[in-house]
């Protein structure tokens, strides 16, 4: 879709600004802005108030703080031609912080990225929330000039994560690659999403259409089914038009994991959907009292006492394929080697005889799972000391990850000094301030380690001081619970009455 097909359309723009205190100007950090249709539910009214937001950090002594403003705007031709002057806020003229100006980028109108909770794609978790998949156009800037800034004034990145967590549901200051940024997010005007089910009888897959309003566009589904293991079982191609509800798409293979994208006339992607799975069967289990035991003894005082425990029994019923049979939810798994290849579940079994070995792939897996980061890499452990550093920081491949360590008061103000040595050591040899520490304070609520590369979270069975001696193990933690957990450690480490600089605590 051709950008120019938005002039005219109402958008809802979301703004991160920096203001110069001195000056009184405002800078542009970030822009979203989100061209919506008739049919969705905050599609702009009149009515619609402006939102004007101040960090809750920020104060008159500094010589710069961060907004975030929300307001509707009408796209016009100027605002995609000339946005480095067409950036208005309310009355405010907002510089670009971009020397080199902005280009389009990517230079192409079939960027596509798929509905927000079909996706752990980074873009996605900072981009307005859809039950459909968008196009994405980003005004690209340089970002040298804010990181400069940033650098110089580090209480911006409190402000910054602040405000973007409260209005943008992510941290954007982990992605330091969008500072500076324009993003335009757009929806095809016909199309908006499918539902899928499974039909046994006419094998195949059968898609329930949701269309935005009636017109006469053409679209091809192309559709995919692999295995568990990766392997291409079968793949289909259907055509249909708008204003059909339904689209049927046969396979004779049986269904396991279906690849979906559905283009329209031009070739443009209006549907994308990967590794989609369906339930076969469902297990209800209920369970019945059957009867009472009554268990004697004494209280306190002595006194006898009689206290009935409730026993029961199971009754478990299946709906669906395999509904005769005793285990439920059979799966085609894959092998437990399979499952350590792709770095999901890793068990040491601490056995004497191999404790080199052992020793020797914990730390290999480690710093497998590690350098496959791009932004950052989040270690929580609250032994984490100076030779965990140097074991499993320094070796870290890429210089350009942040490295953020979590530990606490189980180290002592000895090993604190030494872990700062380590860290600045190691900002010294790189030239950068890549590492950073902090401590939990007083009695710490940490106690799992965790391993966050990126958005992905690994839950460690020990601390990284002794890990892969004794048997213990490594497990991926499911996508959904991934950002739970996420977010509670980046709250723990902004707020200063949780944690405290690794600095000041070895100092004091």
């Amino acid at each position: 879709m051709d950008i120019k097909s938005i002039i005219g359309k109402y958008a809802i723009r979301h703004s991160l600004l920096l203001r110069n205190e001195n000056t009184e100007q405002y800078y542009l950090l970030l822009g979203i802005v989100d061209v919506v249709e008739p049919d969705m539910q905050d599609f702009p009214a009149d009515k619609r108030k402006m939102v004007c937001e101040r960090s809750h950090n920020s104060s008159g002594r500094n010589p710069y703080n961060l907004y975030y403003t929300e307001d509707v705007i009408t796209v016009s031709e100027s605002f995609l031609k000339d946005t480095e002057n067409a950036y208005n806020v309310d009355t405010a003229t907002i510089q670009i912080l971009s020397p080199d100006g902005f280009r389009l980028y990517p230079n192409s109108s079939n960027s596509f990225l798929p509905s927000f909770d079909d996706s752990n794609n980074l873009l996605r978790q900072m981009l307005p929330k859809r039950d459909c998949g968008c196009g994405v156009y980003v005004l690209r800037g340089n970002s040298a000039t804010i990181d400069k800034l940033f650098k110089e004034n580090r209480y911006l990145m409190v402000q910054l994560a602040e405000l973007s967590c409260r209005y943008l549901h992510t941290d954007v200051g982990r992605y330091t690659n969008v500072l500076g940024n324009i993003y335009i997010t757009h929806y095809h005007p016909e199309f908006r999403t499918v539902d899928w089910r499974v039909c046994p009888s006419l094998k195949g897959l059968l898609g329930k259409i949701k269309y935005r309003k009636e017109g006469g566009e053409r679209y091809k589904c192309f559709a995919t089914n692999t295995d568990r293991n990766g392997l291409i079982l079968e793949s289909s191609e259907v055509e249909f038009h708008t204003g059909e509800r339904f689209v049927f798409i046969p396979f004779h293979t049986e269904i396991d994991q279906i690849d979906i994208t559905i283009v329209d006339a031009e070739g443009q992607i209006v549907y994308t959907k990967e590794k989609m799975a369906f339930i076969r069967s469902i297990s209800i289990g209920m369970r019945i009292n059957s009867v009472n035991v009554a268990l004697k003894g004494k209280d306190n005082n002595g006194n006898e006492t009689t206290e009935l425990i409730p026993k029961y029994s199971s009754i478990r019923s299946v709906i669906g394929e395999g509904g005769t049979q005793d285990n439920t939810f059979v799966a085609d798994t894959k092998s437990f080697e399979q499952a350590e290849k792709e770095l999901r579940f890793i068990f040491f079994d601490g056995d004497k005889d191999r404790k080199e070995d052992n020793l020797k792939k914990a730390h290999d897996v480690l710093m497998e799972i590690q350098n496959t980061a791009n932004r950052r890499v989040i270690i929580c452990d609250p032994y984490f000391g100076a030779n965990e550093l140097y074991h499993y920081v320094f070796p870290q491949s890429s210089l350009d990850v942040n490295v953020w360590i979590l530990t606490s008061k189980n180290i002592d103000k000895t090993q604190a000094k030494a872990l700062k040595e380590a860290q600045d050591k190691y900002n010294q040899i790189t030239d950068s301030d890549k590492v950073a520490c902090r401590v939990m304070r007083g009695k710490s609520d940490l106690h799992d380690r965790f391993l966050i590369v990126d958005d992905r979270v690994w839950s460690l069975g020990t601390s990284l001081n002794n890990f892969g001696e004794r048997a213990t193990s490594v497990a991926l933690v499911p996508e959904e619970s991934r950002k739970r957990i996420i977010s509670k450690i980046e709250a723990w480490w902004f707020d200063k009455n949780i944690t405290e600089d690794l600095g000041s605590y070895a100092a004091n």
